[in-house]
């Protein structure tokens, strides 16, 4: 699990083709031991979806995916 409680920075670049022109966007959020919590339980299902894909194909996948929603803020 590579996600920690703690505050993180993101950068956002994305390059328009045809015109070479980039817009980056800067942003910041913090993730909770809540969120990561939420975020944990997911473990067990992607197992179960890459045991499905790879091993067992005729298996119907019961579940979802659980998303944590931190408060995002843009940077200047």
């Amino acid at each position: 699990m590579i996600w920690k409680v703690g505050d993180y920075k993101a950068v956002c670049k994305i390059h328009i083709a045809d015109t070479g022109q980039i817009i980056k966007k800067i942003f910041k959020f913090h993730i909770s031991d809540i969120e990561i919590d939420t975020l944990r339980k997911n473990i067990d299902f992607a197992h179960k979806v890459i045991d499905i894909e790879f091993l067992t194909p005729n298996e119907q996948l019961e579940g979802t995916w659980l998303w944590a929603k931190p408060k995002i803020y843009e940077l200047d």
